[in-house]
């Protein structure tokens, strides 16, 4: 299994930290952007999508109909030669 890279997880915690979420006091500056996907970083993630995803629509459930034909097609089939 490929992880992803530490630059593209400190490009995540450097998103989520200038979004004032919370990281920890982990790497070099103590703000979170330490390059390893740890659970601050997971939950941030989580936070984050949380925050940015609209619920999915409400649908009704209604029985599928089923087409009728039209009284054109039904003239047209009985008027068939035999």
């Amino acid at each position: 299994t490929q992880y992803a890279n530490t630059d593209t997880i400190k490009k995540i915690q450097k998103a989520l930290k200038d979004k004032k979420y919370d990281l920890g006091n982990y790497g070099i500056n103590k703000d979170g952007v330490d390059g390893k996907f740890g659970n601050k970083t997971a939950e941030a993630v989580l936070q984050f999508i949380t925050n940015n995803t609209e619920p999915a629509p409400q649908t009704t459930s209604q029985q599928p109909t089923t087409p009728t034909p039209s009284s054109d097609a039904t003239q047209a089939t009985s008027q068939q030669p035999k």
